[in-house]
C-alpha cells in the first residue's frame, strides 16, 4: 500500500474513533421541575351603553424556560392585540415586539449586575431606570417605586388613563400588600385628577399552594383565572415566580404584564421556594387535601430574619436567579447551652441556598459555654464584639474568605489559645479585636501572609508580648 493511502486510512480510523467517543459521551440534562403558570385571565365587564359583554381576556404562551413569550389581549366586540417577548440566556428580557396600538419594538439594556437600565423604543424615545440599594426607584419621568424590606409596596405614575369611560389626567398610585407567605393579598389603585378628585379600585386574592384560586375586583366581579402545568429548568424558578406575581401587580390584570416597569424591579427579591424546586407536579388548588400536603409557595424577603437549625440569619441580598447572601445574627439557644459553633458556607432557606457572608455585631457576645468556633469560607466580615466575653472559648478557625475582623471581636476570651486563619484576603483587624485573650495565644496564618498579618495584629488590636503570629 502506498504511503498516501496509508496516511488516508490512518486519518479515517482516527476520525471514526473520535466520533465513536463523542457519540458515547452521555448528555447531562438540566434539572427540571414542574410548575403551574397562568394560562389566561379574564376580567369581566359590561358595556352598559351598548348593553353587551365587553370582558377582557389575557392569554399567555411560554418558552422552554417557563417565561412568557407571547401575550394576547382580546376584548369582546373590540380589538385583539399581541406582544412577543425575547430573552437572552440569563432570562433577561432583551426585546419586546408590540402588535398593539403602536406596533412598536422595545429593546432593553442591562448593567453588570443584571439590572435593566434602559428601555429604547423604535418609534419614540428611550427611558432610563434608576436603581438604589438593589431596587428600582424610578422609570423615565413618569414612574416611581417604593419598597419595604426589598419588596415593592407602591408604584406611582403620572399620565392619562381611561376611568369609567372618561380620559383622566393626573396621578395613578398602586399599593400592594402581602400575606405571611409573601403573596400579594390586595392591590389598591387610586386615580387623582388635577382637580383633586379621586377614585380607588381594590382587588383581593386568595391562594392555595401558592396559586391564586380567587381574585375579586372592587365592584365584586371575580376574575376567571386558568392554569396549566409546564416543565421548566429549575434554575429559572425565581424569574418564573416573579413574572407570575407581576400578573397581579399589573393594573389589576388589565394591562400588559411583562414587567417593563416591575418585573426586573421585583424579580431580584424572589427566589425558589421549597415546593417549586420539588420535581413533583404541584397540587390542584381545588383539592384541599393535596394543598395541605404541599408547603405554600413562599418568598424570601430581603431584610427579614429566618431561623435554620437554631441559627438566625438576616437576608442581605436576593438576586435575579434566586440565590443570595445572609448575615448570621445569633441563635435561638440560650447563652449557657451553646458549646460548639460551626458557621456554614451556605444555608438553605425555603429550599434555596444562601451564602453566609458575615457574622453580625454581638451575634455571640458573652456566650460563656462556647469552646470552639469554626467559620465557613464564604464569611467575609466578623462583626464588632461578635464573640466577645466567651470565657470558655479555646479555639477558633477562620475560613478562606474573611477580609475583616471587627472591633473587640474576640475581646475578653481569656482562654482563647489558638486562632487559625486560612484566609489570604484579610485586610483589617479592628481595635481590641484580640484584647484579653490567652497571654501566650498562637495566631496561625498562611505562610505567604505572615509578614503582612504580623502588622495587622498590632498592639492596637490587643496583641501582647508572649503571643505569636506564625505560619
Amino acid at each position: 500500500m502506498r504511503k498516501k493511502e496509508m496516511l488516508l486510512l490512518m486519518i479515517s480510523v482516527l476520525i471514526c474513533s473520535f466520533l465513536s467517543v463523542m457519540i458515547s459521551v452521555p448528555v447531562i440534562a438540566a434539572e427540571k421541575t414542574s410548575v403551574k403558570v397562568i394560562a389566561s385571565v379574564t376580567h369581566p365587564q359590561i358595556d352598559y351603553e351598548n348593553d353587551y359583554d365587553s370582558s377582557i381576556t389575557y392569554s399567555y404562551e411560554y418558552n422552554e424556560n417557563g417565561l412568557i413569550q407571547k401575550e394576547k389581549y382580546q376584548q369582546l366586540h373590540y380589538n385583539t392585540f399581541t406582544w412577543q417577548y425575547i430573552y437572552n440566556e440569563k432570562g433577561e428580557l432583551i426585546e419586546e415586539i408590540e402588535d398593539a396600538w403602536s406596533n412598536d419594538v422595545l429593546t432593553y439594556d442591562y448593567n453588570e449586575d443584571g439590572r435593566v437600565i434602559r428601555e429604547t423604543s423604535k418609534n419614540y424615545t428611550a427611558w432610563e431606570y434608576v436603581w438604589s440599594g438593589g431596587n428600582c426607584t424610578k422609570y423615565g419621568d413618569t414612574y416611581s417605586y417604593e419598597y419595604k424590606n426589598g419588596v415593592l409596596t407602591r408604584q406611582k405614575e403620572s399620565g392619562r388613563w381611561m376611568v369609567d369611560g372618561e380620559v383622566v389626567s393626573g396621578i395613578k398610585q398602586s399599593d400592594y400588600t402581602y400575606d405571611a407567605n409573601g403573596n400579594i393579598s390586595n392591590t389598591a389603585i387610586s386615580f387623582t385628577n388635577g382637580c383633586g378628585d379621586s377614585s380607588t379600585a381594590v382587588s383581593s386574592y386568595t391562594y392555595q399552594s401558592g396559586v391564586v384560586t380567587k381574585a375579586i375586583f372592587n365592584r365584586g366581579e371575580e376574575y376567571n383565572i386558568t392554569y396549566k402545568t409546564i416543565t421548566v429548568p429549575s434554575e429559572y424558578m425565581g424569574l418564573i415566580k416573579a413574572q407570575q406575581r407581576s400578573v397581579l401587580q399589573s393594573n389589576n390584570m388589565n394591562a400588559p404584564v411583562i414587567m417593563k416597569k416591575l418585573q426586573f424591579c421585583s424579580a431580584g427579591n424572589v427566589i425558589k421556594s421549597a415546593d417549586e424546586t420539588d420535581s413533583k407536579t404541584p397540587a390542584d388548588p381545588a383539592n384541599e387535601k393535596d394543598s395541605e400536603k404541599e408547603a405554600a409557595a413562599q418568598t424570601v424577603l430581603k431584610g427579614k430574619t429566618y431561623t435554620v437549625n437554631t441559627l438566625k440569619y438576616k437576608v442581605t441580598n436576593v438576586d435575579m436567579k434566586g440565590s443570595g447572601t445572609v448575615t448570621l445574627t445569633g441563635t435561638t439557644k440560650k447563652k449557657t447551652k451553646l458549646t460548639k459553633l460551626t458557621v456554614p458556607k451556605t444555608v438553605k432557606i425555603n429550599g434555596a441556598a444562601f451564602k453566609v457572608t458575615a457574622i453580625g455585631n454581638k451575634a455571640f457576645n458573652k456566650f460563656t459555654k462556647i469552646k470552639t468556633v469554626t467559620i465557613g469560607d464564604n464569611v467575609k466580615t466578623i462583626g464588632t464584639s461578635a464573640f466577645a466575653g466567651n470565657t470558655k472559648l479555646t479555639k477558633v478557625t477562620i475560613g478562606k474568605g474573611v477580609t475583616k475582623i471587627g472591633k473587640s471581636a474576640f475581646s475578653g476570651d481569656k482562654k482563647l489559645k489558638t486562632i487559625t486563619i486560612k484566609s489570604a484576603k484579610l485586610k483589617s483587624v479592628g481595635k481590641n479585636a484580640i484584647k484579653g485573650i490567652y497571654k501566650k495565644a498562637a495566631i496561625k496564618v498562611p505562610k505567604k501572609q505572615l509578614k503582612k498579618y504580623k502588622k495587622l495584629f498590632s498592639a492596637k488590636a490587643g496583641f501582647k508580648k508572649g503571643m505569636a503570629v506564625k505560619k
